[in-house]
């Protein structure tokens, strides 16, 4: 007839559960049963047990962003507020990664086992998670898909041929010349800032420079340089024709006076 052996000394804390990596998980099990389990289990050190399932995780609390976080009907403990009978696994002392069994005449084994995710395809630093036959990913905040697959950039948030950046659970976009914004999505050089022909050519940010076609300058080239419009004098409504030097420069501003005086 097989050994009862007992578990005393801890508590479950009510409606908590630590979100972290679960070593192992199995069914059908009261909440002694669980804290047994762990105590087999040289990495596990703390478990969740789920009262409606009757499930249990058996967890390993060596992460270091894990958290104990509130979960109605799920029930928290650590192993070390716990004791049971001594025997050969108790206290454990198997190495890392190993079960302990209590064999004929009360021999300790030390055996290895698998789970599901010893062959997971959790990707980006995703968190396996061991279920009783199959895993899950833990999704990193930013990451989606079943296996952690799709980052902050994969739907390609950066326009223009930018470049996408992953920072935390987030993004930045790097623009190429010429494109500005949060997602590269404004053209410096769109619509073309540049009168009279002139063409924009894009520098850094929003920032551009235009070439003027013949005749035109000023930074956006909306001065003419061969106009002298509106620097010739008028006297009771008739022309004077006095030109200042700018226009003398170029041309006679009184050979017209409606295009230069008007």
């Amino acid at each position: 007839m097989a050994k009862i052996v007992n578990v005393t000394g801890g508590v479950y804390q009510k409606n908590k559960v630590l979100n972290t990596h679960v070593i192992k998980a199995s069914e059908m099990i009261g909440p002694k049963g669980c804290v047994k389990d762990c105590m087999m289990y040289t990495n596990c050190k703390a478990v969740n047990f789920h009262k409606e399932r009757t499930y249990c995780e058996l967890l390993d609390v060596t992460y270091s962003d894990q958290k104990l976080i509130n979960k109605n009907e799920v029930f928290f403990t650590n192993i070390s507020e716990w004791t049971k009978d001594n025997d050969a696994c108790w206290p454990n002392t198997c190495p890392p990664k190993t079960r302990c069994i209590v064999a004929y005449r009360n021999e300790r084994l030390c055996l290895p086992f698998d789970t599901p995710c010893d062959n997971n395809q959790c990707q980006n630093g995703a968190w396996c998670i061991n279920s009783v036959k199959d895993y899950s990913c833990r999704r990193l905040a930013g990451y989606s898909g079943p296996h952690c697959e799709r980052t902050p950039c994969s739907s390609g948030p950066c326009r223009n041929a930018g470049t996408c950046s992953i920072s935390g659970s987030s993004y930045s976009c790097a623009c190429k010349r010429g494109y500005y914004g949060t997602h590269c999505e404004f053209d410096a050089c769109s619509p073309n800032p540049c009168q009279n022909v002139g063409t924009c050519y894009p520098s850094d940010g929003s920032s551009y420079h235009c070439v003027c076609s013949f005749g035109w300058y000023g930074t956006t080239c909306n001065k003419n340089k061969n106009s002298c419009y509106g620097r010739c004098g008028t006297v009771s409504g008739s022309y004077n024709c006095q030109c200042d030097a700018f226009c003398l420069a170029y041309v006679n501003c009184c050979v017209d006076k409606v295009i230069y005086c008007g």
